[in-house]
């Protein structure tokens, strides 16, 4: 008897419900005659459709991309291309719901577009060569964290992916680039040359080295000396230095041909 009366009790409470899916990566927002009334994580959830509301944010990181118009100090006006990858805080999206927004796309348009088209003009403190640098991308962080900081978001990345300039501008930049890449050729081109002149001045000393020990070693006792010990031997006489490496070539006269001649 009780599991009956348990069991229509049941088919009541089903039938007045009506079940709700929350997907892997979201959290839901329960509204509940118009106040907030929990959270819930992804799964199944039934709920009262006369009196209850569900609301999803993305969980996960979400990222937002954007080309914005930003003028620069010197005042070149510019599109730039802007990537953030960016998350609700934990325990945050009761607050979201109640001050920002009431879902994730009402979330983007209310708040992170703001928060990135603000961060993009910080350009202002910027010249238009400059735009490319780490320091814009970090003040794009920066802004876009300090608008966020109230909201519950936080930042992951901010990347800039693209910057176009005004046609001037663009080849005004492009023929500073090619002259700057000629100075580092003739730059690298001059060094090649000084490098190699060193070489150069090296292998002249070394040359002069040898000969210098050559002929310090070539002594009138010394040759002397070769001269009596290989006068039979021939015309040409090799002398090689004590301790050298170095083999001298040295031509003198044969005194036997001269005084078989005299005889």
């Amino acid at each position: 008897m009780y599991a009956g009366v348990i069991g229509v009790a049941l088919m009541i409470v089903v039938a007045g419900s009506s079940a709700t899916v929350i997907n892997p990566g979201q959290t839901g927002v329960k509204v509940t005659n118009g106040e907030v009334s929990g959270t819930m994580n992804n799964g199944v959830h039934f709920i009262n459709p006369a009196t209850d509301r569900v609301h999803r944010f993305e969980s996960r990181t979400s990222v937002y991309n954007t080309t914005e118009s930003a003028l620069t100090d010197d005042d070149v006006n510019a599109d730039i291309t802007v990537t953030v990858r960016w998350d609700i805080k934990d325990g945050e999206y009761e607050n979201i719901y109640r001050n920002t927004a009431i879902n994730q796309e009402a979330l983007v348009d209310n708040a992170v577009q703001d928060a990135v088209v603000s961060g993009v003009k910080t350009s202002r403190g910027f010249s238009a060569k400059n735009l490319s640098s780490e320091e814009y991308q970090k003040a794009i962080k920066a802004e876009i964290e300090e608008k966020f900081n109230n909201r519950g978001l936080v930042v992951r990345s901010v990347t800039v992916d693209n910057i176009e300039y005004p046609p001037s501008v663009a080849e005004k930049f492009r023929k500073q680039q090619e002259a700057e890449a000629q100075k580092k050729i003739a730059q690298n081109q001059l060094e090649e040359e000084r490098i190699n002149a060193k070489k150069r001045l090296l292998k002249a000393e070394n040359k002069k080295k040898v000969i210098q020990t050559r002929q310090e070693s070539l002594t009138p006792l010394y040759i002397d000396y070769i001269e009596a010990k290989n006068i039979d031997k021939g015309d040409t006489v090799y002398v090689v230095p004590d301790g050298e490496s170095t083999t001298v070539e040295q031509t003198i006269e044969a005194n036997s041909t001269a005084g078989q001649a005299g005889t």
